[in-house]
C-alpha cells in the first residue's frame, strides 16, 4: 500500500515542484515540473506534495543514467569492486572505484547535483510555507530533516561545500564554499529544530513508515558529531535512540532478513531510499529520472550466474556482474560469524559445490534434476557413485562450457582423489554441465566471492503479466540503522574512555548475530564490528578516511593521501560557479 501511495504521490509531486539545482549548469536543465512558489505553498496539500518531492531525491539512482550515490560510496571501499562486463562498463563506476577520480565524471556531478536537488526542494518548503498548522509544522520539520541529511552527504563525500539556505533566482546562482564545520553546525541546527516537532518511530501511520521519525533526526545528529570527532555530543544524540529501544526501535531477531523488502521499515530501520516495481518490459522501461524501481540490484546480480534448483539455497538469480565482493573482505570475515554466510559466499571454496546442502539435493531429489542425469541415477544410488557416474560421463562428452574441462583433465584430477583442488573444480564442472548450474567466477574484477547481501533475489521481483524481472525489484536501500547507531554510540563510548558501555553495546550487535561475544574491546574490534555489520552499506569507506586508515588499507588499490579524502567538485561546478574557489586538493 505505502509503495504504491508514493510512487502515485512522486508523480505528481514531479509536475508540481521546480526541479532545478544550484549552478547555471544545472539551471540550463530543463525543468522536472515547473511551479511558482510565490503562489505555492500555502495549502497542506501543497506542502505534502512539495514534501514527497524532497523524499523522492533519497531514490534517485536514475537521475543521470546510472548514478547511484549508495553504490558511489561502496566503490571506493576495500569491500567491492566495480565488476560489470569489463573496464568500459559505466565508466563513471569503474573510474571510482579505479581511484581514477576526474572532476568531469559524470558519477560526481549526479552525487552532487542529486543531494543539491533535495536541498533545493526542501529549501523551497522552508522557506515559502504560508500555513502554520501542526501538520504544517511536522512536514517543516521532516524538511528540514532531509536538508540536514543532504547536507551530510554532500559534505561527507566533498568536504566544504556551498551552503545553500535559499534558492538563487534566475541563473543568480554562484555560491562560495562554506568550511565543513559550519556545514556541520547548520546541520545540528536543522536537526535541533526538527527533533522535537517530528513523530516517534511507532506514532508513525502504515502509509508514512518512509517518513523520519524523532529517532532517525537523534541518529543523524549522532552520526554528524561522531563525523565531526565530537565524541560527547555523539554519544548524547545516539543514546537518546538507544534510550527507546524496545519501545520505538531495536533490533531484527535474524541479520539475513535485515535488507529484504519482507523486512522494510520494520524496527531496526530507520530511514529508507524506496522503490516500487513498476511492472516494466523492455519494452515501455525508460532509463531516466522517471524511474522509480531499483534495477542497480539488477546491475549487481552476479553474472553469467544460474542456479535453476536452488543449490547453494539463497534463492539468487543472474545479473549484470556489478559490485563483486572482494576477498580480502572474505577473508577478513570469521567464518564462524553467521554474518559471514549472510553476507558472501566463498565460491572458490565452493568449487567443491558437492558438499553440504548440495550432497542432500542431490540425495534426496534426483528426480526433480535433468533427465541426462536421471538415465544415470537412481534414489538408492549413492553420492559416490553420483560422482563416478557424472565423471564417465565427462570422459565421453568433455565440457563445451564452464571451465572446459577436457578428458587429461579429469584423469589428472581422478589421480589427485577427493578432498584435492583439481578434484573439487572438476566436480564443481561437472555439476554445472548437469545440472544447469553455472557462474562466471572469472569475470572482470571477480575475485571468487559470491555477494549475498543486496543479492538479486528471485522473490523481491515479479515476471506478473508478462512484465521482465530485470526491471522491477522494488527493494529499499536502507541509509540509517539501528545497528549502526549501536557501533557508533559504542566507538563514541570508547573515545570517551567508557570502554564497558561500548562493549555492552557492541555485544548487543553481536549477539543478535548470534556471533560469540567479546569479553574486552579494543577500537579495532569496533573497526571489524562495523565491518562485517555494514558491508556494502556505503560506510566502509569513510570509515577508514575519518579513522585516517585509508592510505594503509587502501593504498595497494590507488587510494593516494591528502587527496582522495574527498571526491572532486564536479567540473560543471567549477566552470558556472564564479565563486566556487579552489577545487579539492590533489584534482
Amino acid at each position: 500500500m505505502f509503495n504504491k501511495l508514493y510512487k502515485k504521490l512522486l508523480v505528481i509531486a514531479g509536475f508540481a515542484i521546480l526541479a532545478t539545482s544550484c549552478s547555471k549548469d544545472f539551471l540550463e536543465v530543463t525543468p522536472y515540473g515547473k511551479s511558482n512558489a510565490d503562489g505555492f505553498y500555502s495549502t497542506e496539500e501543497e506542502l505534502s506534495l512539495g514534501l514527497y518531492a524532497a523524499y523522492s531525491m533519497l531514490n534517485a539512482d536514475q537521475l543521470q543514467g546510472w548514478s547511484s550515490p549508495f553504490f558511489m560510496k561502496n566503490l571506493p571501499s576495500d569491500d567491492s569492486n566495480t565488476g560489470g562486463g569489463g573496464a568500459s562498463d559505466q565508466p563513471q563506476y569503474q573510474a571510482i572505484d579505479n581511484f581514477d577520480w576526474q572532476p568531469g565524471n559524470q558519477g560526481f556531478k549526479a552525487y552532487y547535483s542529486i543531494y543539491y536537488y533535495g536541498v533545493y526542494r526542501c529549501n523551497q518548503l522552508i522557506n515559502n510555507a504560508k500555513i502554520s498548522t501542526d501538520a504544517a509544522k511536522l512536514m517543516l520539520a521532516q524538511a528540514k530533516f532531509l536538508r540536514a541529511y543532504y547536507f551530510f552527504e554532500l559534505t561527507t563525500a566533498f568536504g566544504a561545500v556551498p551552503l545553500r539556505l535559499t534558492n538563487a533566482e534566475g541563473l543568480n546562482s554562484s555560491k562560495e564554499r562554506t568550511p565543513q564545520k559550519d556545514v556541520y553546525a547548520q546541520i545540528a541546527k536543522d536537526l535541533n529544530e526538527a527533533i522535537p516537532v517530528l513523530k516517534d518511530k511507532k506514532d508513525l501511520a502504515a502509509a508514512d513508515k518512509f517518513r523520519a521519525s524523532k529517532q532517525t533526526a537523534q541518529a543523524l545528529l549522532g552520526k554528524m558529531y561522531l563525523y565531526a570527532g565530537d565524541y560527547a555530543n555523539a554519544k548524547t544524540a545516539l543514546e537518546a535512540v538507544i534510550a527507546t529501544e524496545g519501545t520505538q526501535v531495536g533490533l531484527t531477531p535474524n541479520f539475513a532478513d535485515i535488507l529484504r523488502k519482507g523486512a522494510e521499515f520494520n524496527e531496526e530501520s530507520l530511514l529508507e531510499a524506496s522503490f516500487v516495481s513498476e511492472g516494466k518490459t523492455w519494452g515501455n522501461v525508460t532509463w531516466d529520472r522517471n524511474a522509480q524501481d531499483n534495477r542497480h540490484l539488477q546491475l549487481w546480480g552476479p553474472r553469467d550466474f544460474n542456479d535453476s534448483y536452488n543449490l547453494l539455497g539463497y534463492g539468487l538469480q543472474g545479473g549484470w556482474g556489478f559490485n563483486t565482493p572482494t576477498r580480502k573482505l572474505f577473508n577478513s570475515l570469521d567464518p564462524n560469524d553467521p554474518r559471514t554466510k549472510a553476507t558472501v559466499y566463498d565460491f572458490t571454496a565452493s568449487y567443491k559445490l558437492i558438499s553440504d546442502s548440495l550432497q542432500a539435493k542431490l540425495a534426496s531429489n534426483a528426480a526433480t534434476f535433468n533427465k541426462t542425469l536421471e538415465a544415470y541415477l537412481t534414489s538408492a544410488d549413492k553420492l559416490e557413485y553420483k560422482k563416478d557416474v557424472i565423471l564417465a560421463k565427462m570422459r565421453k562428452e568433455p565440457l563445451k562450457n564452464g571451465l572446459g574441462i577436457d578428458a587429461a583433465v579429469v584423469t589428472k584430477a581422478l589421480a589427485k582423489g577427493p578432498g584435492t583442488d583439481e578434484y573439487n573444480s572438476m566436480m564443481a564442472a561437472a555439476v554445472q554441465s548437469e545440472l544447469g548450474f553455472s557462474y562466471n567466477v572469472n569475470g572482470w574484477k571477480q575475485e571468487g566471492v559470491l555477494r549475498i547481501k543486496y543479492g538479486n533475489f528471485k522473490d523481491e521481483t515479479t515476471d506478473a503479466g508478462g512484465v521482465n524481472v530485470e526491471l522491477n525489484y522494488g527493494t529499499n536501500w536502507r541509509l540509517i540503522r539501528y545497528a549502526d547507531v549501536l557501533l557508533m554510540a559504542a566507538e563514541a563510548n570508547f573515545k570517551l574512555n567508557n570502554t564497558g558501555l561500548a562493549l555492552e553495546q557492541l555485544n548487543k550487535v553481536r549477539k543478535r548475530a548470534k556471533a560469540t561475544l567479546l569479553t574486552a574491546i579494543t577500537f579495532e574490534d569496533i573497526v571489524k564490528e562495523r565491518q562485517i555489520e555494514l558491508a556494502f552499506e556505503g560506510s566502509r569507506f569513510f570509515d577508514l578516511v575519518r579513522w585516517g586508515k585509508a592510505e594503509t588499507e587502501l593504498k595497494d588499490l590507488g587510494f593516494k593521501k591528502d587527496k582522495h579524502e574527498h571526491f572532486p567538485i564536479p567540473l560543471d561546478e567549477m566552470n558556472s560557479n564564479t565563486l566556487i574557489g579552489s577545487q579539492n586538493p590533489g584534482y
